[in-house]
């Protein structure tokens, strides 16, 4: 659901461009990376005085076209750090005696200014129709992309403040789901996002503030989602991360009673009854895990059963 960047956001205008020709030249355009027909078309949009959340929606894809200054693949003999905005694994390249002679890996670069243009458009655009999903997905991906992640936060957090008390007003364009699958499922990705650079912080500062952050989303979809297992999931696995596995256990067994099928949530209390040595427990859930699952989780259960049965 929040992929909602470039190619997202062009969906949510699929239904309007046969009535609004500018927009259908102007979505052509983005599609055939063609920066003199965007110029022209957008030039056509703002001229027109359409205020509507179409325009606000082009413009800002108008300006994230041109912030990407660069995207490909790199070598380099020291491994990148944060700043180059590395999207993916980072590929150890080793010489002909098998030492490691540098890395590979995608980069993206952007121009922040450009990219600040379009994300204050899609502010002004929020402010006009707080209730579409699709410009704040839109303005989260692009926090994500520039790793700014004190802002990435402060954007779910006000979105779940508003869906809190005006959900039923909330919409994505041109989908039939939910309103509370998309936020759940959305969230979730955004949460996994985030999760995936604490565990590359650069250091513990840095790892504390964005485990802070992530465990912050967490507990605000519990205050709207009490139930909401992902969450659940997440509160303990934040407590994992830094060795408290009785914390992270109460958690994981609320997720359970919130999804007692789940073989993620079982896994993971399988796991952490490993680490704190209670074999019995341990078991016992690896034999959920078998029961309930029927691909990679259980046969990482059989295999964790048989390494226990042979020590225990």
């Amino acid at each position: 659901m929040k992929r909602a960047f470039i190619t997202g956001l062009l969906v949510a205008m699929c239904g309007i461009a046969a009535a609004q020709d500018v927009y259908s030249r102007f979505y052509d355009a983005l599609k055939a990376s063609d920066s003199t027909a965007l110029a022209n078309t957008i030039g056509e949009i703002r001229a027109s005085g359409d205020q509507s959340a179409d325009r606000y929606v082009a413009e800002y894809n108008y300006y994230i076209s041109r912030a990407q200054r660069y995207s490909g693949m790199m070598t380099t003999k020291e491994y990148p750090d944060e700043n180059m905005h590395v999207v993916g694994n980072v590929y150890t390249l080793n010489d002909s005696l098998g030492n490691e002679a540098g890395y590979m890996y995608f980069v993206e670069d952007w121009d922040e200014a450009v990219a600040d243009t379009g994300l204050a458009v899609i502010d002004t655009g929020i402010a006009h129709y707080p209730h579409r999903l699709d410009m704040r997905f839109g303005k989260l991906h692009m926090l994500r992309t520039l790793w700014r992640w004190d802002a990435y936060a402060a954007e779910i957090h006000a979105t779940l403040d508003y869906a809190a008390k005006n959900k039923k007003m909330m919409e994505f364009p041109d989908t039939d789901t939910p309103i509370d699958t998309i936020l759940i499922e959305s969230i979730l990705d955004y949460e996994r996002d985030l999760f995936e650079a604490v565990q590359y912080a650069p250091d513990s500062i840095t790892f504390s503030k964005r485990l802070d952050l992530l465990r912050g989303i967490a507990e605000h979809m519990l205050s709207i989602y009490p139930k909401d297992m992902y969450s659940l999931n997440i509160m303990a696995v934040t407590r994992q991360l830094v060795g408290d596995h009785e914390g992270a256990l109460k958690w994981f067994l609320k997720a359970e009673k919130a999804a007692p099928k789940d073989a993620v949530v079982l896994s993971n209390i399988a796991d952490t009854y490993h680490l704190l040595g209670d074999h019995k427990k341990e078991r016992k859930y690896l034999q959920k895990v078998v029961k309930y699952d029927n691909g990679e989780y259980a046969e990482r259960a059989k295999q964790n059963l048989e390494e226990l049965n042979n020590k225990h």
